[in-house]
């Protein structure tokens, strides 16, 4: 059987776990190469879509959170460390960002069988929810990084779903989610707005999964492991 063309989903959870890695790298050993923060700038755009799409294609939702909340609870003890302190209720790491998102996604596809106005008004109150727990509990990226996930459930599909991402991804990293500045042309331009770069890896993806079985651990455990690793790292150095 020919392969499909372009990126299946595991191919491009590979590229944004190697551009963590990189983005990790700079963070936390090399915090003065600014190029490594920039190129780390499109991984989270890409996990945000994979866990759209995990979210839409998955056969038990509550076996996918319960997955993602575990690792979030492993994740958390590197997480903290990274940043100096054993715990650290100030900022809790991406993985409950994607809890967060998955209730919001589940919240709207229940206001499916709704109809007219009590419908679009029911997912904004969904979505204003799931901002609001990811500001308050001050998860990685925020309120934003679960609007984020939304983004990429809600424009997977239709005539102008695209354009409708392109601008949605430029508001969010543009101007919402805060980040490090660099000088361009002698403006000070965040480098958050990088990440609008990781749309056309997004758009090569073919609708295949790519990775299957137990595989799919080693993405979950991928990032604990390599914060830890890293940390040891630093502290060894």
């Amino acid at each position: 059987m020919e392969r499909s063309r372009g990126l299946d989903g595991g191919a491009l959870k590979l590229i944004a776990a190697a551009l963590m890695l990189t983005d990790h790298v700079g963070s936390i050993l090399l915090p003065e190469v600014l190029a490594l923060r920039c190129m780390g700038r499109l991984a989270f755009p890409l996990f945000a879509f994979s866990i759209a799409e995990g979210y839409a294609r998955t056969r038990n939702f509550w076996k996918y959170l319960l997955r993602m909340a575990v690792f979030a609870v492993i994740a958390e003890l590197p997480f903290d460390l990274t940043g100096g302190s054993v715990w650290d209720p100030d900022r809790q790491n991406v993985l409950l960002t994607f809890c967060i998102a998955l209730l919001a996604l589940r919240g709207l596809d229940e206001l499916r069988r709704w109809d007219g106005a009590v419908r679009y008004l029911g997912a904004a109150a969904v979505l204003a929810a799931g901002f609001a727990a990811g500001q308050l509990l001050r998860v990685d990226y925020g309120g934003w990084g679960v609007l984020t996930v939304a983004l990429f459930y809600l424009c997977r599909d239709g005539k102008y779903a695209k354009l409708w991402l392109l601008a949605g991804m430029a508001a969010l990293n543009g101007v919402c989610i805060g980040s490090m500045k660099a000088a361009v042309f002698g403006a000070e331009v965040p480098i958050q707005v990088l990440a609008v770069l990781a749309l056309p890896l997004i758009w090569t993806y073919n609708g295949e999964a790519g990775v299957k079985g137990r595989w799919r651990w080693a993405f979950y455990a991928f990032y604990p492991a390599h914060l830890l690793a890293l940390e040891g790292i630093r502290a060894l150095t």
